[in-house]
């Protein structure tokens, strides 16, 4: 590859890159509780943004807060009573679509997985 494609190469990828992380564009808050419970497990900061910003891209406010209270053990989503009493972002779900939250999660944690190293359910694979 000449200097002039490999200019070009690295101009898309850093664009699809910086397009990549804007993709979250929703209240910064929403990820948070999924990002302290991420570093607080010990990954590090930029692993932990990047599952945030993939996270962001597929689930709501609402969804991502209960997905902090759930992660790393995604089967509490639907299995875990005490996950959605007194939460005011899952009281209103009912069974089926705490199910239905649950199944996306564990695909979104493959895709996650692939792009950040980690997925949702804060392991490598």
């Amino acid at each position: 590859m000449n200097r002039i494609g490999r200019a070009s190469f690295a101009a898309i990828a850093l664009s699809g890159w910086m397009t990549s992380s804007a993709a979250f564009a929703g209240d910064p808050q929403d990820g948070a509780g999924i990002q302290h419970v991420c570093i607080e497990a010990g990954f590090a900061e930029p692993v932990c943004t990047c599952i945030v910003r993939e996270a962001g891209s597929r689930f709501t406010h609402a969804q991502m807060h209960v997905l902090a209270l759930a992660i790393p053990d995604l089967r509490r989503i639907s299995e875990d009573p005490t996950l959605i009493a007194d939460n005011e972002d899952a009281e209103h779900l009912s069974a089926d679509q705490l199910a239905t939250l649950r199944q996306r999660a564990e695909d979104a944690d493959r895709v996650i997985q692939q792009a950040c190293g980690i997925g949702l359910s804060l392991d490598a694979g």
